[in-house]
């Protein structure tokens, strides 16, 4: 199930909560990380999506989730930074000195190089499910944008040929002129009537956006200490 089902569904008033999945048992040490493919996207029921604050907070949780859930073998930065911010929310340079020993007597060929690198490849997790649901997002505002061009050129293709009756046939004037009325009427309200899906569709498209974004920034400032305190 990818982000889609959270975003990009016919509305349904029944609220559930997320589902906390178990992250993966680590593979053996020779596995390979785990490729696009596999990747667990976030898992939702069916909710009401509130403001846009609301739902990226939700996104940033279930991006955190498929990180949890496609955690690479052995110690990297996923480890690393859970046994830092037990030390706290701001976290010192000592406090990075301290678990990078720790953590390397338990694995001793673990190197900054190495939680660096581990972090390239999370980032590329979130980047990838990101890309694919705002790809998603993007077709389906195409497709409300299609429908909405298509039935407007339908309405002025009716209404140019009912004009030009109208000059030839003087005798059915008074009910072509009805007929122009209610197109002028459609005409107006379908600007309305797609609006609200098309202004809906951009905000979650935003949340996706920014989402991804912050757990990138965490994995970003992590890098930053790691580059400055432990190398």
């Amino acid at each position: 199930m990818s982000l889609k089902d959270l975003l990009f569904r016919d509305q349904n008033p029944t609220q559930a909560s997320l589902t906390p999945s178990t992250p993966n048992k680590p593979a053996p040490a020779s596995s390979p990380h785990p490729s696009s493919s596999s990747i667990a996207s976030p898992l939702a029921a069916p909710i009401n999506i509130g403001e846009a604050s609301d739902l990226k907070k939700k996104l940033v949780e279930d991006f955190k989730r498929v990180i949890e859930q496609n955690n690479f073998p052995g110690i990297d930065i996923l480890e690393f930074s859970k046994a830092l911010f037990k030390k706290g929310s701001n976290p010192s340079a000592e406090d990075y000195r301290q678990i990078f020993d720790v953590l390397r007597a338990v694995e001793d060929t673990l190197t900054p190089q190495h939680l660096i690198q581990s972090s390239a490849g999370y980032k590329k997790i979130i980047l990838d499910l990101a890309a694919q649901d705002i790809s998603k997002g993007n077709a389906r505002r195409s497709e409300v944008e299609a429908a909405k061009s298509a039935e407007k050129q339908a309405l002025d293709k009716e209404q140019r040929t009912l004009n030009d009756e109208i000059a030839q046939q003087e005798a059915q004037i008074q009910k072509k002129r009805e007929r122009l009325a209610k197109i002028a009427s459609s005409l107006k309200g379908v600007d309305q009537k797609y609006q609200v899906e098309l202004d809906d569709i951009a905000r979650k498209l935003s949340a996706i956006e920014q989402a991804s974004q912050q757990v990138i920034g965490s994995f970003d400032d992590i890098e930053n200490g790691i580059r400055s305190f432990l190398n």
